[in-house]
């Protein structure tokens, strides 16, 4: 699970610990205090931090009475206020941060051995959504401003806020969370790193120091906090989604750019670098932003390479045009390829003068088909098709007092759409990621899902409102918030060519004894052949009634037909009926056990806690596959499987999944 990384970003101020010491006060011992010790390896320091009623404000920081060091260990000691709550946070050289909540009730012991500081490293990364009981995201906001980029005056400072996200905090209602141990990497437009222009602070201070640009990445660690609700130990920053930003210092004038940065969707509405995520088709390799800036006399990008298995980021092509094409159309029409990350798109007015634009841009696996029993590739005219995405994040997940709201997917092109509920607080689960049509075709006889975007309602902030968050206000719980709504970021365009219902049309289905359904729209059947008359082959296996509902008797295979009289229309449906007894469950298997995605094309991924055997077999009960897998995530390559429902065995469960 853990694992060395040699290209890490490095901080530039003091150590974390400091940091925490330095915004806190010495407060002095009374008799109502209790006494709470902690013992250290001699390296490590820990911090005890109480926490007033506002969220985001600097915690009071109590100062040890006493500290002894005994051999290579050091012992501190704290007089605190009895019955009073506090936290906290140890840290030692390339470990994950620990953070616990205490309250004093009476004296108190603390011991941390080096081992078990040395249990999770500072780097440990964990990539799987399922992990800490489906909360698992490691992504960042800041309080910057929808661009990306921070204009400042020589001397001016700036007070940076750090909000990671998912929040690990005790409750998602009373909110007590812990923010990470986070870095700062300031690099000059070269990408090199460089603090001539601007420094940061422990705490996130930034100040200017003279006239120039700096690009910011910022960074946290793995983070231990045992009351956390999902789980105790916690990723560091997914790279990703490492917090990135421009710093403008000096020459600031209004510019003559008009940016034209926006979605067809929302045209009056400039891009959000943080909540306006633009997905792309996994198999496309990048996305394609079309843009028509205006007064500019040039266009550059700034790529970012991210390496998921090494969990790094660079940018080795520095700014550069390789990226952007310019359409021969007359009206400076641009076309930028952005890939996996944090884009940043530079803009050169006349003048001479930079703009920037950063641009979150990620990969998301995408998998149509038809809603229900039908296992072929064909889409008709009245079919519910179901879109389902794998890769997707909530655009502003749960933020204390300010998100906390649901998302879903959203085309808004598409008037017979099925509007789904959103998940609030596991969006990130693929089974949350989910869109329902009914197929109504154009002249061409293509059905297009356009505008696509996920959807941000429920009560709480709009987008954008983490950036008035202050250390010296902080927000307060919040129980009386408003409903609002924000639609946000791009998902892929899914066009689909419909087939027409014809003679000769050929489908198939797959249902388990004692289930029933249709299998193509009666309305548009009718519309397309007029009356016809259904029957089956062999009605012991499957039935079907006057109307065209299938109902799966017992086991095996048989062919439903429906036909009119003139003998000029015939159409038939291949019927597979399973055995419900084999302990096919369409729940989920376990929180340590998972299968994805499904329906599935070319490979099943299993990812479980602990080494597995799995079994694939078609419904006539015939094991087709199996494999023995280890602990974590393996891809099982199934491409080679004939399209159907299967039933896949492993850890004593059994799934129903289908090869589409």
């Amino acid at each position: 699970m853990l694992k060395n990384k040699m290209n890490k970003m490095t901080n530039t101020a003091a150590s974390a610990a400091a940091m925490i010491v330095a915004m806190g006060m010495s407060l002095t011992a009374s008799a109502d205090d209790n006494t709470v010790t902690f013992t250290l390896p001699a390296e490590a320091s820990v911090t005890v931090n109480y926490k007033g009623k506002a969220h985001y404000t600097d915690f009071t920081v109590y100062q040890p009475s006493s500290v002894t060091t005994e051999g290579d260990c050091v012992k501190q000691v704290f007089d605190l206020p009895a019955n009073t709550k506090y936290h906290y946070t140890v840290t030692m050289p390339q470990c994950a941060s620990v953070s616990d909540i205490f309250t004093t009730a009476t004296d108190m012991e603390f011991e941390f051995t080096r081992e078990e500081l040395e249990s999770v490293s500072a780097d440990y990364c964990n990539r799987d959504v399922r992990a800490n009981g489906g909360y698992n995201v490691a992504d960042i906001l800041l309080n910057i401003n929808k661009s990306g980029q921070l204009q400042m005056e020589p001397g001016a400072t700036f007070q940076l806020m750090n909000l990671r996200l998912w929040q690990i905090t005790n409750s998602v209602v009373s909110n007590y969370f812990i923010e990470p141990v986070y870095e700062y990497k300031v690099l000059n437009t070269d990408f090199a790193e460089d603090n001539s222009v601007i420094e940061i602070s422990a705490d996130g201070l930034i100040s200017a120091k003279q006239n120039g640009t700096a690009i910011v990445l910022v960074s946290y660690h793995a983070s231990v906090f045992d009351a956390a609700v999902g789980g105790e130990v916690w990723s560091e920053l997914w790279a990703e989604n490492t917090g990135t930003f421009v710093v403008t210092v000096g020459d600031v004038a209004e510019s003559t750019i008009y940016e034209n940065l926006a979605l067809s969707y929302k045209p009056d509405d400039t891009l959000d670098s943080e909540h306006d995520v633009l997905y792309y088709k996994a198999s496309d390799g990048a996305y394609g932003l079309e843009v028509k800036p205006q007064g500019i006399s040039r266009l550059a990008l700034a790529s970012p390479l991210v390496d998921t298995l090494t969990n790094t980021v660079a940018y080795p092509g520095g700014f550069s045009q390789d990226a952007i094409t310019e359409a021969d159309d007359g009206v400076g029409t641009y076309t930028v390829l952005l890939s996996h990350g944090r884009n940043i798109l530079r803009i050169t007015d006349t003048a001479g003068r930079d703009w920037y634009q950063v641009l979150t841009v990620k990969p998301v696996d995408i998998n149509v088909h038809v809603d229900g029993h039908r296992t072929d590739s064909h889409f008709l005219p009245g079919d519910v098709v179901k879109v389902e995405f794998d890769g997707l994040f909530h655009v502003a997940n749960k933020l204390a007092g300010v998100y906390n709201q649901s998302c879903s997917v959203n085309y808004n092109s598409t008037p017979t759409s099925t509007a789904p509920l959103g998940n609030q607080y596991q969006f990130q689960l693929p089974e949350n990621q989910t869109w329902s049509a009914t197929i109504v075709p154009d002249e061409q006889y293509n059905f297009s899902l356009l505008n696509g975007c996920l959807t941000k309602v429920g009560y709480g902030s709009s987008c954008g409102a983490h950036r008035l968050i202050s250390k010296e206000t902080g927000v307060n719980p919040s129980f009386g918030a408003e409903v609002t709504r924000d639609d946000c970021g791009s998902l892929p365009d899914v066009i689909l060519h419909v087939s027409k219902i014809c003679n000769g049309l050929e489908l198939s289905a797959a249902f388990e004894v004692g289930e029933s359904a249709s299998v193509i729209s009666a309305d548009e059947l009718t519309a397309a052949a007029g009356a016809v008359t259904w029957s089956s082959d062999d009605a012991t296996i499957a039935s079907v009634s006057s109307d065209g509902v299938i109902y799966a008797v017992k086991e095996g295979q048989t062919t439903v037909r429906a036909a009119n009289a003139a003998g000029t229309f015939a159409i038939t449906c291949q019927v597979t009926v399973g055995d419900p007894s084999l302990g096919v469950t369409d729940t989920e298997l376990t929180n340590s056990i998972s299968l994805y995605p499904n329906p599935f094309a070319d490979y099943i991924t299993v990812s479980t806690d602990s080494p597995a055997r799995v079994e694939l077999y078609n419904l006539a009960g015939c094991c087709v596959m199996t494999a023995d897998v280890e602990a974590g995530q393996t891809e099982l390559a199934v491409s080679q499987l004939p399209k159907g429902v299967y039933l896949v065995r492993i850890a004593g469960k059994c799934v129903k999944m289908i090869k589409a």
